[in-house]
């Protein structure tokens, strides 16, 4: 998970380009143990992708899970509705870990994927 966060923070010569995040939500549960439920809305989020993508979503974190459901993130023209459950272990994610991930692109060209993935997708026309 600290791969994953750090990743999404970008290294210290990144910080700079203004990657902003929004967060309500509340702390249950035990201090060694505890549950973050809230929504998150990131902006200029990055995870192997180009700067510039927004996203929002209801969190789910605790040191068993990780969720964001009904979230969608933006960037450009381009929009993708998702849903991402990881199973933890102890705030860590492993290979053999379990994890599911359900995107949907909507309204969206080839040319706005490959910008929202930073992917160069060949495409013919049929």
């Amino acid at each position: 998970m600290d791969d994953f966060i750090n990743t999404l923070r970008g290294s210290d010569s990144e910080r700079g380009n203004h990657r902003q995040s929004n967060v309500k939500g509340k702390l249950y549960g035990e201090l060694g143990a505890p549950t973050f439920p809230g929504h998150v809305h990131l902006f200029n989020a990055n995870y192997g992708a180009p700067t510039g993508t927004e996203a929002e979503g209801d969190l789910t974190y605790s040191p068993s899970e990780f969720h964001l459901a009904r979230a969608h993130a933006r960037r450009g023209n381009s929009t993708a509705q998702f849903h991402v459950g990881l199973t933890l272990d102890e705030w860590s994610f492993y290979d053999d870990s379990d994890g599911t991930s359900t995107p949907t692109l909507l309204r969206t060209p080839t040319e706005g994927i490959q910008q929202m993935f930073g992917w160069s997708v060949p495409v013919k026309d049929c």
